[in-house]
């Protein structure tokens, strides 16, 4: 529900409207900094940097939000492992928007070109 929310009405479901525990909802976090990451590049296949970019602010900002939470290891032992799993996520997000903004402005430049 959390990425349907996100990606369909654009709006970030609180805690509040889910039945789920607050460890849940924060492992549920982790998991949909993934789920955006799987979008972002559909778009980016699809050649639409523009949405691409525009959720990846959205993953970066949730992947910096979730760096602010700190609880102890046996609270929810998986949300280490989660949070290192996001961070790679964000920056290797980060280089496939970097490689494809490279790619259109290269295609627009050799466009320019043979029309000259």
């Amino acid at each position: 529900r959390l990425f349907y929310d996100l990606i369909e009405n654009k709006k970030f479901t609180p805690v509040e409207d889910l039945e789920v525990t607050d460890s849940s909802y924060l492992l549920g976090i982790a998991d949909l900094i993934g789920e955006l990451r799987r979008f972002i590049l559909e778009n980016l296949v699809e050649g639409d940097i523009d949405t691409a970019k525009y959720f990846y602010g959205i993953m970066k900002e949730l992947y910096g939000t979730y760096l602010q939470i700190e609880f102890g290891k046996n609270l929810i032992p998986e949300l280490r492992r989660k949070k290192d799993t996001a961070r790679v996520l964000v920056e290797r997000t980060l280089s496939d928007l970097f490689v494809a903004q490279q790619s259109r402005n290269l295609e627009k430049r050799l466009d320019e070109k043979s029309k000259d």
